[in-house]
């Protein structure tokens, strides 16, 4: 599928799947030079929903509902994901390490008390929030 018509389906849909970022991110870690524009702020699957607020949960408490010692929250973030409302793709940011530049998906995410955008690197295995 050529990637204006994933970007068509996702603007018709008013949701991106988990699938198409990847596809996505994947196509600009080849090279291809994608116009993200109309994607910033797609709304994603109610799936891909559930995954990234459990993911965010267990760097911010246990599973037995203590604050971990060594969250990357700040207080106010910390409030966004327990007043958590919806979660929404922004783009992708690219990482060079050496010679490979890969690209991450960036997530906004917005509470009942404000909101952040963040981004997880698998190459050093850190959360980024901007």
């Amino acid at each position: 599928m050529k990637t204006e018509k994933v970007i068509e389906e996702v603007k018709r849909n008013g949701f991106i799947t988990e699938r198409q970022i990847n596809l996505l991110k994947n196509r600009a870690n080849r090279g291809e030079i994608i116009d993200y524009y109309d994607l910033e702020y797609s709304r994603i699957t109610p799936e891909q929903t559930d995954k990234e607020i459990k993911f965010l949960m267990n760097l911010y408490k246990t599973p037995t509902g203590k604050v971990r010692k060594n969250n990357p929250f700040s207080g106010w973030q910390a409030k966004v994901l327990e007043t958590f409302v919806e979660f929404a793709f922004v783009g992708f940011r690219s990482k060079t390490h050496g010679f490979w530049e890969h690209n991450c998906p960036i997530y906004f995410v917005r509470g009942a008390d404000g909101d952040f955008e963040y981004y997880y690197d698998l190459w050093n295995g850190t959360i980024n929030i901007l």
